[in-house]
């Protein structure tokens, strides 16, 4: 898979790959705010499956050196400006986790930026037992102690397999970020503790595809359904025995967003 790498306008680092007409990701939580590399790339767009031979898929990092005390809004309005100065109008947007709170304000605060956009592994806040993990992570990395060994409820939500997921985050995450800077991740990690936009999702005028796994530890019953409930005529996808991380290993991922993304002629 060949892949082009470069910065947009606002210092928004992206990847793109693909072909046709531009489909705007924004990732997940990282510990910086760059672009994945080697395994973590080749994972990040084989989520998409064949939607990469129908777009050309450009995955938008946040924006490096943000400081502490940054919003969520922030992060939408610094994807706002890269994506008017580079597509000019409305776009196809992807937000996963920490990058589907940016697309819920995008949506709302942009909405002449959003066609229509899916929000996968997110709502409109995050549970308690998710905050509670952003916290430690928090602790962690201000005394550099290999800080997503905080997230294992990313991977699971079961005890019995936490000591399997601590493993593979020291590998996968840990391990290459050990000695550098993590200031971006601190950052990020104390927006999405303070995020909610319930007052906003009545200002959301784009069709919304709502994608969770059945075990998500972000996001509880209770919480997607407000969100479907606050967003008026978005659809929801609850994928069973799926976690958090597991909803982009599921083949219905890339099916129900070239489904979704594809009713353009529709109107909903």
């Amino acid at each position: 898979m060949k892949t082009r790498d470069g910065v947009l306008p606002g210092g928004i680092p992206y990847v793109a790959a693909g072909e046709g007409p531009p489909l705007v990701v924004f990732p997940g939580f990282a510990p910086r705010n760059e672009n994945p590399q080697g395994l973590e790339r080749a994972l990040s767009f084989g989520a998409f499956g064949e939607l990469r031979s129908r777009y050309t898929i450009y995955q938008l990092a946040r924006r490096p050196g943000v400081a502490e005390g940054a919003t969520v809004e922030d992060f939408a309005n610094d994807y706002a400006t890269a994506i008017r100065a580079t597509f000019g109008g409305p776009v196809k947007v992807v937000g996963v986790s920490t990058g589907g709170a940016a697309a819920l304000r995008l949506a709302a605060d942009h909405p002449d930026l959003v066609e229509r956009f899916v929000v996968a592994g997110a709502a409109h806040t995050f549970t308690p037992e998710s905050r509670a993990a952003m916290q430690e992570w928090l602790d962690r990395a201000r005394q550099r102690r290999f800080p997503m060994q905080a997230m294992t409820i990313v991977l699971t939500t079961s005890p019995w397999w936490r000591p399997l997921a601590r493993a593979a985050l020291f590998l996968l995450n840990d391990l290459p970020d050990r000695g550098k800077d993590l200031s971006d991740g601190i950052a990020t990690c104390q927006a999405l503790m303070r995020f909610d936009c319930s007052d906003r999702m009545p200002d959301i005028r784009a069709p919304m595809l709502l994608i969770v796994g059945e075990r998500d530890g972000f996001v509880s019953p209770a919480i997607r359904e407000a969100t479907i409930r606050g967003v008026a005529g978005s659809r929801l996808a609850v994928y069973e025995r799926r976690g958090h991380a597991g909803i982009l290993r599921d083949k219905r991922f890339a099916r129900d967003l070239g489904a979704f993304f594809g009713r353009d002629a529709e109107d909903t």
